[in-house]
């Protein structure tokens, strides 16, 4: 049994000795002295050291130190360090989920204005509904916060209900006639531009009929547009071009009425010009020259009638 004993107690030193001479050539460490594959003043029958016997009769002893050391050679500070950024980069993300925040509403600006705002904002922070319904209820102010106040506390959350009760305080379905109304009573006021003309009209035309196809809608703010213009000339002229839809109907709006202002401004000048001949005659015929010019004219017309009384006269007596 001791032999056995000292024959791997052997050739644990030999592996031992390995080990070291490798990392000393790696490392360019010549060292001197007894090989430690010699047992030097250990005979057959000799005992072990403590240490050395513990580690080869003793399994759990050897187990232990093979897994510390095990994890201290597989440590790598390279790992380590990729997973705190591993572990950094989810706290991050996790805290850091508003890219871009929605603005307030107060209920003043239309509903539908505003959701579709927020759908944006949504979509790009990637808002679960469950997040989209708590972002919703921290965005509202004003009246709109009163909205949520009167819902139950169960349903603050829920950005379903929260829509809902929204759309029947901001947009309810009443309101579709009152923008038809106002729709079909469009005129264009005095200093309003013709681009925000249009954009009123189509603005209006998407409340008034908001479950109608698009090319429809499209179709009854051209013909509101029309009819809204001060210029029955520029009405005229548009619907002979046959315009496809409001963005054409615009487009040549303004292309027109920059020609009729260029034409303005044209014959602002040449009636300017015409005034200026019509006054430099003028002043010519007040001149001192034309005025003695025309009073010799009348002298001699003068002794011309004398002249022919004369000789009627003569005539008659003979």
């Amino acid at each position: 049994m001791d032999k056995v004993l000292y024959l791997l107690h052997l050739e644990v030193r030999v592996y031992v000795q390995k080990v070291v001479e490798n990392k000393e050539h790696d490392s360019g460490v010549v060292t001197t002295g007894p090989s430690l594959s010699t047992p030097v003043g250990l005979a057959v029958g000799d005992t072990l050291p403590l240490l050395d016997r513990d580690i080869i009769t003793n399994p759990q002893v050897n187990n232990r130190k093979s897994i510390g050391q095990d994890k201290i050679q597989n440590f790598s500070p390279k790992q380590e360090s990729t997973k705190n950024q591993s572990t950094a980069h989810t706290v991050s993300s996790g805290s850091n989920d508003v890219k871009i925040k929605p603005s307030k509403y107060d209920g003043l600006t239309p509903w539908i204005d505003y959701l579709s705002h927020f759908e944006m904002c949504a979509l790009v922070n990637r808002w679960s509904e469950y997040q989209k319904g708590l972002y919703l209820a921290v965005s509202l102010i004003g009246q709109a916060q009163a909205v949520l106040g009167d819902l139950p506390k169960e349903k603050r959350q829920i950005f379903s209900d929260l829509v809902f009760a929204l759309e029947e305080r901001f947009a309810p379905s009443s309101q579709t006639e009152l923008y038809r109304v106002q729709f079909k009573e469009r005129r264009q006021k005095a200093s309003e531009t013709l681009p925000e003309l249009g954009q009123s009209v189509r603005r209006l035309s998407n409340l008034a009929y908001p479950t109608a196809p698009l090319e429809l809608r499209d179709t009854l703010a051209k013909e509101q547009f029309l009819d809204a213009l001060v210029d029955s000339e520029m009405r005229l002229r548009i619907k002979q071009s046959r315009p496809k839809g409001l963005n054409d109907t615009i487009r040549l709006a303004v292309e027109l009425e920059a020609y009729n202002k260029a034409e303005s401004r044209t014959m602002k000048s040449m009636g300017h010009l015409r005034q200026t001949t019509s006054d430099e005659r003028t002043e010519a015929s007040n001149s001192p020259d034309t005025i003695v010019s025309m009073e010799n004219m009348a002298t001699w017309m003068q002794t011309m009638e004398n002249n022919l009384q004369s000789l009627t006269k003569r005539h008659d007596d003979a």
